[in-house]
């Protein structure tokens, strides 16, 4: 699929905002057509204001593994109160 409009991202991101369980981050992002699990991840950390990531290097994890910490930490939700 061909990158997102800003207005299809600005749409993205408030449906994300709505969203409290994993399916309905993956419903969501299956709607705008991405796929692509970087990309689920850039727009995880956008909706919670993630601006850079201060980690020790971990050998071994899979950009899967990553989408899944990003998702239980969206879905755990005490990233809202910042926003």
């Amino acid at each position: 699929m061909a990158e997102l409009t800003y207005n299809q991202e600005n749409d993205l991101l408030k449906k994300l905002f709505l969203c409290t369980q994993e399916a309905d981050i993956e419903k969501t992002f299956e709607d705008f057509h991405i796929a692509d699990t970087a990309k689920k991840i850039t727009f995880l950390r956008r909706r919670m204001g993630v601006e850079k990531i201060y980690d020790a290097p971990q050998t071994g994890l899979t950009e899967a593994d990553e989408y899944e910490f990003e998702c239980e930490a969206f879905t755990e939700g005490s990233w809202r109160l910042l926003n």
